[in-house]
């Protein structure tokens, strides 16, 4: 497995991994919902946006030249928030769940963020999303926060944030 930087080529394939976590674990958001938001959220646009942002750490696992993971995260936040970074984005194509693909992506952000000066990590999460928030447990984050997030379609969502510190 190799972790390198994400590529605007790298589009479609993110976008397919989405869609393919979200059939396993969004089911909790109706379908509506959940076609609104990835084309919000994971349109080709916005993804080529995030690939150019400075603020950005856009990253892809690839296993056998096939891209099975890729991960997200920002230095663009809350200027409160002083030395924290915020992951937006950590998805492994199912296939490859529990084989350490989304750990060694975590480490690699975390890696990546501690260069540029940074020695925090937030994650926010869908209450609901049981396996993400059990991944950032297990990953020695904490539950620091609860929200409740807008829906695109109109409704309200429950959300927790994981924090976790590090040293440089």
């Amino acid at each position: 497995m190799e972790i390198r930087p994400a590529t605007v080529d790298d589009v479609s394939d993110v976008r397919r991994i989405v869609r393919s976590a979200w059939d396993d674990s969004y089911d909790f958001l109706s379908e509506r919902e959940q076609d609104v938001a990835f084309e919000e959220w994971y349109g080709s646009d916005r993804l080529e946006a995030q690939l150019r942002d400075d603020d950005a750490i856009f990253l892809a696992s690839v296993t056998d030249g096939e891209l099975v993971g890729f991960a997200y995260a920002t230095t663009d936040i809350d200027p409160e928030r002083v030395g924290e970074s915020e992951i937006r984005s950590i998805y492994v194509d199912p296939d490859e769940w529990r084989t350490g693909v989304g750990s060694d992506l975590l480490a690699a952000i975390e890696d990546h963020v501690s260069e540029r000066g940074f020695t925090q990590l937030s994650a926010p999460i869908f209450t609901e999303n049981e396996r993400g928030r059990a991944f950032f447990e297990a990953s020695g984050f904490e539950r620091i926060e609860e929200r409740v997030v807008d829906l695109f379609t109109g409704g309200t969502c429950d959300a927790v944030v994981y924090y976790h510190q590090f040293s440089k």
